[in-house]
């Protein structure tokens, strides 16, 4: 039988975008809001990675064969969370199937939308962005993938196999617009009302993998999509 732990998870990678990596950076760019949240512990820091083809597809096949299936059972079985009914599964589906022709639509509200304009002459490879979404009131933790004893600031000499992950202040990389970067999803679905519901993905951690062109003119925001759902 499929687990929580199972449904819920998928393992996302992409370049790295517009991002609040922190707490001081979320409430920043919630006070300047014009969706800005007053219970403050509803702010949380959001980072959005640009995803190429093979990576929507990957996200897309994990949603529509395993994550919906299991939503619906889920209703059927009388849980409370994490459901939809089978109709509702059929919107969503479809909602991915229009996304990946370039029609993202809502609702139903999708981790996943369209690359801004902007951003796809310097990144003509996007095919969609993913919103991921950290805990509320805590900064995401960031790691790095570390191949080499040159990548870390400080050498250390007990280190005797890589690769290997160090938190990103001990090595020499950044996660700066275009870097690689990795991140293991949970999604969540809800629903407020029958005009509002969706998936949500949620992240505890952002991984630098490599270095990538860095993207320039890439900083911009759907504040609607960041501040409604959740």
């Amino acid at each position: 039988m499929t687990t929580d732990i199972d449904f819920k998870k998928h393992n996302a990678r992409g370049a790295i975008t517009y991002s609040q990596f922190t707490m001081p950076q979320a409430l920043a760019a919630n006070e300047n809001s014009k969706f800005k949240k007053a219970n403050l512990d509803e702010v949380a820091p959001v980072v959005q990675m640009l995803l190429d083809a093979a990576q929507l597809e990957k996200l897309t096949k994990h949603i529509v064969e395993v994550f919906l299936p299991e939503c619906v059972r889920r209703n059927g079985a009388g849980e409370k969370r994490d459901i939809f009914d089978a109709k509702v599964a059929a919107k969503i589906e479809q909602a991915l199937i229009n996304g990946a022709a370039g029609e993202w639509d809502a609702p139903p509200h999708l981790p996943v939308k369209s690359v801004y304009a902007k951003t796809l002459t310097v990144a003509p490879w996007a095919v969609a962005t993913l919103k991921v979404t950290g805990n509320k009131g805590r900064d995401f933790d960031l790691q790095a993938r570390v191949n080499s004893e040159d990548e870390l600031k400080v050498p250390d000499p007990d280190i005797l196999s890589y690769p290997l992950l160090r938190p990103i202040g001990q090595t020499v990389h950044e996660l700066y617009p275009g870097a690689w970067a990795y991140a293991t999803l949970s999604l969540a679905a809800w629903t407020m009302s029958a005009s509002n519901y969706g998936i949500s993905a949620y992240a505890n951690t952002i991984v630098f993998l490599e270095d990538r062109d860095r993207l320039a003119g890439t900083v911009g925001l759907d504040e609607e999509d960041v501040f409604m759902d959740e």
